[in-house]
């Protein structure tokens, strides 16, 4: 697959860059884009910038990014320095409880994008304690959505009324319950939902090791299947 290199501080042209030394873990995907993140970048900058790319990438129907995070690019040898999975979460979970950063610590994982009703982002995080990564998730759940947005946001859902066929846009509501419990694609997972039951922030556990935070249940039975 092809791959792009992008500063997140400023605009860059994409610079084609070899990924045969950066193999992806758990799934296949179909391209690479490299982001590199300066230390010291401010947390909301590096949001921003992920954002814009899940706005502007282009995939067709069905096809994953793989978002690549490294730390620098040594230009002669083209090799990246990754971001670890903690320094990924204190980008995208600044209130992770420290449970949950312990069980990803030196660990692989995977930020992506999905192309299914629009540009759908998820990670896939590797944990060595199950009930420790368990016990964290449940801690963070009350910053999931104010700590992953924009990124993990969701536009509008449209609704047909079924008198009359018209069609109306509505911003997300959070249900006062917070994230409950659903089963998706034989999946134990927890939701977070609008006031009419679409989901809009989800996240599974799809083996005791395995951790899947996604934004709609496609994505999930992608990365499942």
């Amino acid at each position: 697959a092809g791959a792009a290199i992008i500063y997140v501080t400023k605009p860059a042209p994409a610079v084609n860059i070899s990924t045969a030394s950066t193999p992806t873990p758990f799934i296949n995907v179909d391209s690479t884009l490299a982001f590199i993140v300066p230390p010291g970048v401010k947390r909301g900058a590096a949001m921003n910038a992920l954002q814009a790319q899940r706005q502007n990438i282009s995939l067709s129907l069905g096809l994953i990014a793989r978002l690549y995070l490294a730390l620098s690019l040594d230009p002669t040898t083209q090799k990246l320095t990754p971001l670890s999975a903690e320094q990924l979460l204190t980008i995208l979970a600044p209130n992770a409880p420290a449970s949950l950063l312990r069980a990803v610590e030196g660990k692989p994982y995977i930020l992506g994008i999905h192309s299914v009703t629009g540009n759908q982002p998820f990670v896939i995080l590797q944990t060595d304690s199950y009930e420790q990564a368990f016990s964290g998730m449940l801690q963070w759940e009350q910053y999931m959505a104010q700590d992953l947005s924009p990124f993990f946001s969701n536009p509008p859902h449209v609704y047909i009324n079924e008198e009359n066929g018209t069609s109306t846009s509505q911003e997300p509501v959070f249900v006062r319950t917070g994230f409950v419990d659903r089963i998706v694609e034989n999946q134990d997972t927890r939701a977070l939902e609008d006031s009419r039951n679409t989901i809009l922030l989800l996240w599974s556990f799809v083996n005791r090791n395995t951790l899947v935070i996604t934004t709609n249940e496609s994505t999930l039975r992608e990365i499942v299947g």
